[in-house]
C-alpha cells in the first residue's frame, strides 16, 4: 500500500489500516531484486558478447597491415611502404615484412580475445590489455592510414582499465 488509508472507526477515533505482513513483504522485495539480478545479469552476457565480436572484428581487420605488407593483395587506401611513423623512418622491404606479422599476431591475439571474453576465460582482461598497447603501437607506426586504429585501441585501453579496476563484483568479460 503506497498511501495510508485513514478510516473512521466508531468510537475510537482514526485508524489505519493494517500493514502488509512481514512475508508480503519480503515476496515484494525479493521478486524486485530477483529481477534487477537477472536483468543485470542479461545485460552484462549482451555486453559480453558484443565485446567478443568486436574484438574479433577488430582482429580481422588487422589482416589489412599483413596483405598490404607482404604485398598479398593491393588494398585501396593502404599502400605498401617501406616509410613508417607518419614518413619520418624509412624501415626498408624486410622491416615492412616484420611489422606485417606483427599485424598477423594481432590479428590471431586480437580473435583468441574474443573468444576469451566470449567464454568468460580468467586471462582475457590482461591479454586484451596488452594486445591493445601493442596494436596502438603497430598503428603509430602505419600513420596516417592507422589513424582509426589509434582511437580504437585507445577506446580498448581504456575499457580494459574500467574493467580491470571497477570494485564491483560483476562480471562483463
Amino acid at each position: 500500500m503506497d498511501c495510508l488509508d485513514v478510516s473512521l472507526d466508531t468510537g475510537r477515533g482514526l485508524t489505519a489500516p493494517e500493514a502488509p505482513s512481514r512475508q508480503a513483504l519480503e515476496a515484494q522485495a525479493m521478486t524486485k531484486s530477483s529481477f534487477s539480478r537477472i536483468f543485470t545479469f542479461e545485460r552484462a552476457g549482451m555486453i559480453r558478447r558484443t565485446a567478443a565480436i568486436l574484438l574479433a572484428l577488430h582482429g580481422v581487420i588487422h589482416l589489412i597491415g599483413f596483405v598490404s605488407s607482404w604485398r598479398i593483395a593491393t588494398l585501396e587506401g593502404f599502400a605498401y611502404r617501406t616509410i613508417v611513423l607518419n614518413g619520418a623512418l624509412n624501415v626498408g622491404d624486410a622491416g615492412v615484412r616484420v611489422i606485417g606479422l606483427a599485424w598477423l599476431g594481432l590479428t590471431f591475439g586480437f580473435l583468441a580475445a574474443g573468444y576469451g571474453v566470449w567464454r568468460e576465460k580468467p586471462w582475457t582482461v590482461s591479454v586484451t590489455g596488452v594486445l591493445a598497447i601493442v596494436s596502438l603501437i603497430v598503428c603509430v607506426l602505419g600513420l596516417p592510414e592507422t589513424a582509426a586504429g589509434v582511437a580504437i585501441d585507445a577506446a580498448i585501453v581504456a575499457a580494459v582499465g574500467y574493467v580491470a579496476f571497477r570494485k564491483t563484483s560483476v562480471s562483463v568479460w
